[in-house]
């Protein structure tokens, strides 16, 4: 059977004040910046996002994926007050978007990189794409939720709103909107009653998208469809060659 292996390289961050690993798997085609489910890393992407779709498109050269560390720990952390919790999130995502994407950037030659998220993955892919719109090309979301206080509920200030991708839509106006219609995007659910939240998320999300003209591809798989590798390994099969087939 094929297999992948993952490189490793550390970086420093000023925004972070520490170093964060980031572990690279394949070595051409499209930069794909991928954050995983909650308490995952680049093992189980190994082992159950790699099927032999994915491998024959990386052996081909046309895909690379980037994994980093991330603060995602910190959100069942009771000793971490929530206002701690945004301002380390926050800290997280100028890293990515002050630090690594441009390392990816620089390190490929690539003007513009690809995002993919699964499960709370998802809504920091989003995020970032909101972000740096002029830097991410390709986006591809699996079993989201995008809405941060999902994470930290009961809990509200500038940063939530900062970080939440439908009221960050919904603010945006005039010639802002442009920057959002090049992407190539596509968001992917399963339905109630196996996925209700991240159903029912995704259902608000893309009326905002579908509102400000922001051209996206919306599947809600069927009703036995639901979260978990079952899933999402088919659904990465599926989309990953569909987007980075289009130009």
């Amino acid at each position: 059977m094929k297999t992948a292996e993952a490189t490793m390289c550390v970086l420093h961050s000023n925004m972070l004040h520490a170093d964060v690993t980031v572990k690279t798997i394949g070595s051409n085609g499209v930069p794909c910046l991928v954050f995983m489910p909650l308490h995952e890393g680049v093992n189980e992407f190994l082992h159950y996002a790699l099927s032999s779709e994915l491998l024959e498109q990386l052996e081909r050269g046309r895909i690379r994926f980037y994994i980093c560390a991330t603060c995602d720990d910190v959100w069942d952390d009771n000793e971490v007050s929530n206002h701690e919790k945004m301002q380390l999130y926050e800290s997280w995502m100028q890293f990515l978007q002050q630090e690594l994407v441009p390392y990816i950037r620089s390190v490929t030659f690539m003007e513009q990189i690809m995002v993919c998220g699964i499960d709370i993955g998802a809504m920091h892919a989003m995020n970032l794409y909101l972000r740096i719109p002029e830097y991410i090309r390709k986006v591809l979301c699996l079993s989201g939720i995008y809405k941060i206080s999902h994470y930290i509920p009961y809990y509200y200030d500038e940063l939530i709103l900062k970080n939440t991708p439908e009221v960050i839509l919904r603010n945006l106006h005039g010639e802002k909107v442009k920057a959002y219609q090049n992407t190539n995007m596509v968001l992917c659910s399963g339905r109630y009653p196996m996925a209700p939240e991240a159903e029912g998320n995704l259902r608000e999300l893309e009326e905002v998208l579908r509102l400000k003209d922001i051209p996206v591809i919306v599947e809600y798989w069927d009703y036995d469809a639901g979260t978990g590798w079952k899933w999402w390994t088919r659904q990465l099969d599926y989309f990953i060659p569909l987007l980075i087939g289009s130009t």
